[in-house]
């Protein structure tokens, strides 16, 4: 609060006619920059592991805008293994990593970012099951007979 002539006026409205108001007495109020701070309260992302044989090995992150977001998110980056994978727009909170390998281990965070900076969310680890095999082909089997009483099918004996 300040004065001016008879009244009394806080620097808000003093400076609703310009960026500094040079008030009596020799105060003077400005504008500050309102602190940027970067987001808080960013959960674990969830993760699910697949792999079958239509998909192949997969692992699905989802993830919840962080509780203190202290601005507004801009985007989001998917991090596995410390590396970014992926950025996202603000309003996506899922992303499939369809580039994972059956059987390794991997750790995935998920990194949320405003104008003022980004604040990555704690680690989580999963590992990829393996998958069924695939391209099992169909055994031949040839039949021979060797005499009356015996047929071979493929070096086992069975008699007639």
């Amino acid at each position: 609060m300040a004065l001016q002539g008879s009244r009394l006026l806080s620097c808000k409205a003093a400076l609703a006619v310009g960026r500094a108001f040079r008030l009596t007495h020799g105060l003077v109020c400005h504008i500050l920059p309102f602190p940027l701070l970067v987001p808080s309260g960013l959960a674990v992302p969830g993760l699910a592991a697949a792999n079958d044989v239509s998909n192949g090995p997969r692992v699905t992150i989802t993830w919840n805008a962080p509780t203190n977001p202290n601005g507004r998110i801009v985007s989001y980056s998917v991090l596995r293994n410390g590396v970014s994978l992926a950025t996202l727009p603000a309003n996506v909170t899922q992303y499939l990593d369809a580039t994972v390998e059956s059987a390794q281990l991997y750790s995935y965070a998920i990194q949320a970012r405003t104008p003022a900076g980004a604040t990555d969310s704690a680690l989580v680890a999963v590992r990829v099951p393996d998958g069924r095999p695939e391209g099992v082909t169909t055994p031949q089997v040839g039949l021979t007979r060797t005499s009356s009483s015996e047929v071979h099918a493929h070096g086992l004996s069975a008699l007639s």
